[in-house]
């Protein structure tokens, strides 16, 4: 994991395209099953899920490894 979760929401809400292209944002599916909502009320998972979505929309997810 390159970020945290805080660095990825910061980075996020300042439009930093890393946001969008650490490595973190895609190893970290079984971590979000252990947080649901930091303390500001945030729901972490899916603002996970809406940067992945995101990421392979602009074609900045990672490729499948065969």
């Amino acid at each position: 994991m390159d970020l945290t979760f805080g660095e990825i929401l910061q980075a996020a809400a300042r439009d930093d395209p890393i946001a969008l292209t650490n490595s973190t944002l895609w190893a970290c599916d079984d971590l979000l099953l252990f947080c649901s909502v930091c303390h500001n009320k945030i729901d972490i998972p899916s603002v996970i899920l809406a940067l992945q979505r995101e990421a392979a929309l602009r074609g900045l997810a990672p490729q499948e490894q065969s």
